[in-house]
């Protein structure tokens, strides 16, 4: 795939541009209410459908929960859709904005080099919508899950007064309740590729970089927005050898004439983009 679209105002493209960085923001915070906890859902579901009993449910329900309340990703959504409608009104206000062309190899090597400096940075990942593939994303984790729940994990170690837990039995929980931990952790990290099927016609790809809601990483600021104040996490967009942008096609009641794009573009070092306009007839 070429490139992938970010939607957005006009004052963010130039923000974009004239500072070549991308902001990662706070996915939980987004419009949609059940980002992130999806996964959990499909999860369990399974277990219930593996024969689970009540008790070992409800401690796998305790751990999922509390892991998707320690985490929180920092994302920057795009589209394989460059000119969609639904994108324009919900996100470039009003279809007054811009999309931003990115080319998919380039941000797939800027993650690279964070990996490679081992540094913080972010995945590139495609979301999931239709139930059979998030299914599979759950399969992939609920295994061993589930063998590790049938070994003790997350049980107490302490037993009962008639039933208490002898030494051995002791160090298997205690094993199999880290090993339990560390494999909803894995599985918490996929919690950010799988969206609702409402949300399908957006196509959306995004960029993620993980956070906790009760630690201090480094890099994460706070922008003050009109209702709330959101986390986010910024990208330089690094000099690659390969352009980062290729395109911007401005919203269906963008007034701005394309020489004036062009000659912004051109200003901050962006040679190779072209520039065009929707083909929405929105007003």
């Amino acid at each position: 795939m070429a490139s992938l679209y970010h939607y957005c105002t006009s004052e963010t493209l130039v923000s974009i541009l004239t500072g070549k960085t991308i902001r990662l923001s706070s996915l939980t915070m987004s419009n949609d209410s059940q980002e992130g906890s999806i996964i959990l859902d499909v999860l369990l579901q399974m277990a219930r459908e593996s024969g689970l009993d009540q008790y070992t449910l409800a401690r796998l329900e305790t751990q999922l929960r509390r892991a998707y309340d320690f985490f929180d990703g920092l994302g920057f959504c795009l589209s394989e859709d460059g000119d969609l409608l639904s994108q324009w009104r919900g996100y470039a206000n009003d279809g007054r904005g811009a999309s931003i062309g990115f080319d998919s190899d380039y941000l797939r090597q800027l993650s690279g080099k964070f990996r490679e400096r081992n540094e913080r940075g972010f995945t590139l990942n495609k979301l999931v919508y239709d139930r059979d593939g998030q299914q599979e994303i759950a399969a992939e984790h609920f295994a061993k899950i589930k063998a590790l729940l049938e070994l003790g994990a997350f049980r107490s170690e302490i037993g009962t007064i008639l039933l208490p837990t002898s030494e051995g039995d002791k160090e298997r929980i205690k094993k199999a309740t880290s090993d339990g931990t560390f494999a909803i952790l894995s599985l918490m990290l996929r919690m950010f590729e799988i969206k609702s099927p409402a949300f399908a016609e957006e196509k959306e790809w995004r960029l993620v970089s993980f956070s906790t809601k009760s630690g201090e990483e480094s890099g994460t600021r706070f922008n003050a927005g009109v209702d709330k104040i959101v986390p986010y996490f910024e990208v330089k967009l690094e000099d690659l050898g390969i352009d980062s942008i290729s395109s911007i096609v401005l919203g269906p009641k963008h007034q701005t004439p394309l020489h004036v794009v062009e000659r912004l573009l051109l200003a901050n070092g962006f040679k190779n983009a072209a520039v065009s306009r929707s083909a929405a007839t929105y007003r």
